[in-house]
């Protein structure tokens, strides 16, 4: 069915409706057009010409075209480069490479100090152990940003001493009256004082007569007047009435209304103060409201709604978040969550309250958590002011007719009335299986007609249904004709009147029964209650993972607990004593690995000896350093079998000498002394000489150098040591010269090193007192928290302090404790559980005493909606709630304010 014309709720909800469903976008939209995609699941809106998806819009980080090229770039079995925690060290592959050695030792090798590095004024204590000294302030005043810790303590210093000073005063320090709470008229009476003028004596005096009677009760039970002379106090106008005469109260005390009229003095306009959360007073009208004859209306129109965002980084194990910037509704579908840029489903979430949701599970510190949400505007129409205008109210709107508007259009009630005859009710048929008869009331052979129906019998093929004796209709599913025990017995099914297949009209089911109740377990060949293709992807989900897996189906469950089952080969074995040596073999048994050999694969041992001739051990990087740095020498080694032997080398002894037996044939001797002064003497004093002569050898024992005569000067005959940075060569003196005065140096700053290079590039070479931390007040008053930043910690301070200034400086908004509780006490409420599966009538007592109550009547269970019946106040002390079904067992909530 078609609306050619708008249809004019008068701010009243459309429930139980949901939004056209469509495989694709329908033709021609119009701006503000809604329809859910069934393809994708998604709601859309038409808006600026094109479909927008209305649930969200992710915009997150995304992983670029350029950062993918540049993880292309590395090459499979690049050398990876990684820094090393060790000082002069990289990692190279894995292993640790020594690429410098710094010629001192240990963590400060030249004693540089806090004033080298530009902090010589800041103490070495912790931020938590920090001392500042200040001086009290005389006076209290507000935190500045960007001063000194000593000036800002001593402001805080007077704060807190005054606050405490001030929490103790208990004989009202703020001069506060009676009249600035709005007790003005109260007389300071006890209640002894009060109750002694009530007195029957005072009442008699007060009179001037002895009444017969005197009651207490509500104005409207007080009865007919007889003129028994009974007094009667009303305990809700506060009025007292006198039973004078048949059918004549008179009222003789108490309060009384005044006609407007009567007020002489009266202004003749109010200006009302601007109203604020503390002040009642006159209000403008803002966005998305509007005024109309006095009346404040918020806007309701379902496609005014705002999609909002908020970024969160969480803490380790970080479950519950709230929203600070707005608010969604529960249960709506309206909140989406993404965990470091992935969407997650809504079983992996709670929609706690407007403003708060819960993880199931905890995140990991860093992890950015995207809370994406819709905020409707005016999501239920106003509650307070609406009641004014139906039924009972102080102004109400008639209900519309066929030919007259009210609370909707004359037209738009046709069309409601037109609608409603094709909603008909739920009934149970009769007949016989091939033609069926139901009573449906309301029930019309209109297009469109909806009804529910209980088959009695599962049907026969073709069958047909006789609908309040309108004349029997073919059954249709898909289509055709409706086969054989489509309709199982008992089953409840909804069927829709039509006559665009069948002219004469038919009764077409709204869906498909499936009569089937048993389905088998889906294995990896066959098709069950999931597809075999899932039970494979199941298959292979750990243990560890099934946490992850919210909302699955009890036998989908069980087929998830069968993972650790006997017959699925017991995927945890027994625990093992810890060993890097033993792995789990696929037949779930714990092995050991073997040692490796030249024939078979295993563990290893290393071996960073460059001689070694071991087959079962692998030499360490540095061997093979070593191997080849000596294989590619710019001198090559000499091979063994050339030292002692003819045309090779002479070989050394323990003694570091060349043995007599591979000296030269004209050497007869080698003599061993101390030269000095190009002479050899015996003794390292230098007392006795040895005479020179050809065909010796000599070795000065100072040195080890060998010397031989030339007939005129000892001349050296051993091998010099040549100059170079290698461990056969000798360094260059004047180098290591500058290298020892460099490790020999205790002060100063030689390699110039700054605050950043000791990582305190942040630290201020400001003394504790001198400190002067920046922060922005707070908004909020909020508790100090133990480990936060200083910047954080004054700006609750800030906040503190200024609240503090204003608050003592406040003359109008404190009371006394006896004050509050009779203001406290003006309004009660009482509240009780609704629902006993049988009953629809409910008397709820709640002895509030009075008539003007407000009534509010919620569900038990979650979402906690407000729900709607009929209320009757019966008494001051009673109300009546009517259902038109039995609510199951405490299944409501009511609320009794009054």
């Amino acid at each position: 069915m078609k609306n050619l014309q708008n249809i004019d709720l008068n701010k009243n909800e459309l429930q139980n409706a949901r939004l056209q469903n469509l495989a694709a976008a329908p033709e021609s939209p119009v701006e503000g057009q809604f329809y859910f995609n069934t393809i994708d699941k998604t709601m859309y809106m038409f808006a600026g010409g094109v479909w927008k998806n209305a649930l969200y819009s992710y915009t997150g980080e995304t992983f670029t075209t350029a950062l993918k090229q540049k993880l292309d770039a590395i090459a499979s079995g690049a050398t990876k480069v990684e820094k090393s925690l060790t000082n002069g060290n990289i990692k190279i592959n894995g292993s640790e490479v020594v690429v410098y050695a710094h010629p001192g030792s240990g963590t400060n090798p030249h004693g540089t100090t806090k004033g080298d590095v530009g902090l010589g004024n800041v103490p070495n204590v912790a931020t938590n152990d920090q001392t500042p000294t200040y001086t009290v302030a005389t006076a209290l005043s507000a935190l500045t940003s960007g001063e000194k810790l000593s000036a800002a303590f001593g402001k805080i210093a007077k704060a807190v001493t005054d606050l405490i000073a001030h929490l103790a005063n208990k004989s009202n320090p703020h001069g506060v009256t009676k009249s600035q709470v709005g007790l003005g008229s109260v007389e300071n009476k006890s209640s002894a004082t009060i109750l002694n003028e009530l007195t029957k004596a005072k009442i008699v005096e007060k009179l001037g007569f002895t009444p017969a009677q005197i009651n207490i009760g509500a104005d409207a039970d007080k009865g007919t007047a007889t003129g028994s002379k009974i007094v009667y106090i009303a305990a809700d106008t506060k009025k007292i009435w006198l039973d004078n005469a048949a059918n004549a109260w008179v009222q003789v005390g108490g309060q009384d209304t005044i006609a407007w009229g009567s007020i002489t003095g009266k202004p003749s306009t109010f200006t009302p103060p601007v109203a604020s959360s503390t002040q009642l007073g006159g209000i403008k009208v803002g966005e998305n409201l509007s005024m109309t004859g006095g009346v404040l209306s918020a806007n309701n129109n379902p496609s005014s709604c705002l999609i909002k965002q908020q970024r969160f980084v969480a803490t380790e194990g970080q479950k519950t978040f709230t929203l600070t910037s707005g608010y969604y509704q529960p249960g709506h579908g309206g909140l989406s969550v993404f965990i470091n840029g992935v969407k997650q489903s809504s079983g992996i979430f709670v929609e706690t309250s407007s403003t708060v949701f819960t993880l199931k599970s905890g995140v990991n510190a860093g992890d950015v958590i995207l809370a994406e949400y819709m905020q409707l505007i005016n999501i239920e129409p106003y509650p307070v002011h609406g009641a004014e205008h139906i039924a009972g109210g102080a102004d109400p709107i008639p209900n519309a007719t066929g030919s007259a508007a009210g609370l909707m259009s004359n037209t738009d009630k046709t069309r409601v009335d037109n609608l409603y005859k094709r909603i008909a009710a739920f009934a149970v048929t009769t007949g016989t299986t091939s033609a069926y008869k139901a009573s449906v009331p309301g029930a019309a052979l209109v297009s469109g007609t909806m009804i529910i129906l209980m088959f009695n019998a599962a049907n026969a093929a073709n069958a047909t249904l006789n609908v309040n004796g309108l004349g029997a209709k073919p059954i249709y599913y898909k289509g055709a004709a409706i086969p054989a025990s489509r309709a199982p017995a008992n089953a409840v099914i909804q069927l829709l009147y039509d006559t665009t297949q069948v002219s004469t009209g038919a009764w077409h089911l709204v869906y498909s029964y499936d009569s089937n109740t048993t389905y088998s377990l889906a294995t990896a060949s066959a098709n069950g209650l999931l597809s075999k293709e899932d039970f494979a992807k199941l298959a292979k989900v750990s243990a560890a993972e099934m946490d992850c897996i919210a909302g699955v189906t009890s036998d989908i469950q069980t087929q998830l607990n069968g993972k650790a089952a006997s017959n699925h080969g017991n995927h945890v074995p027994a625990v093992q004593t810890a060993d890097a040596r033993k792995f789990l073999r696929n037949d779930n048994t714990w092995q050991s690995l073997p040692a490796g050999t030249t024939g078979q694969t295993g563990i290893v041992q290393l071996n960073d000896n460059i001689n070694s001739t071991s087959v079962a051990q692998a030499a360490t990087a540095n061997a093979v350093k070593k191997a080849y740095d000596k294989a590619n020498h710019s001198h090559p080694y000499i091979a063994t079998s050339q030292k002692g032997a003819t045309g090779g080398v002479a070989e050394l002894d323990a003694a570091g000498k060349v043995p007599a037996s591979q000296l030269p044939s004209f050497v007869d001797d080698v003599i061993e002394g101390y030269l000095s002064g190009g002479k050899f003497y015996k003794e390292s004093a230098h007392t006795t000489e040895i005479s020179a002569e050809a065909g010796k050898i000599y070795t000065d024992l100072s040195t080890n150098k060998v010397y031989r005569w030339s007939g005129s000067a000892y001349v050296v005959i051993s091998d010099t040591i040549a100059l170079g940075e290698t461990s056969s060569t000798a360094y260059r003196g004047d180098r290591g010269k500058i290298a020892y005065d460099h490790s020999q140096l205790k002060s100063g700053n030689p390699h110039g090193v700054t605050k950043t290079n000791v990582g305190l590039g942040n630290v201020p070479n400001v003394a504790t007192n001198d400190q002067t931390p920046t922060y922005t007040a707070t908004t909020t008053l909020s508790a100090l928290t133990s480990g936060e930043k200083l910047s954080a910690a004054f700006g609750k301070l800030a906040k503190a302090v200024a609240d503090l200034i204003t608050h003592l400086a406040d003359t109008t908004k404190h009371i006394t404790a006896a004050e509050r509780t009779t203001w406290n006490a003006r309004t009660k409420k009482y509240s009780a559980d609704i629902g006993n599966g049988t009953a629809t009538e409910f008397t709820v007592t709640h002895n509030l005493g009075t008539q003007d109550v407000t009534v509010m009547l919620r569900e038990k269970a979650s979402p906690y909606e407000m729900v709607l019946c009929d209320v009757q106040i019966t008494s001051t002390s009673a109300i009546k709630l009517l259902f038109a079904v039995a609510p199951s067992a405490n299944q409501y909530r009511v609320t009794v304010t009054g």
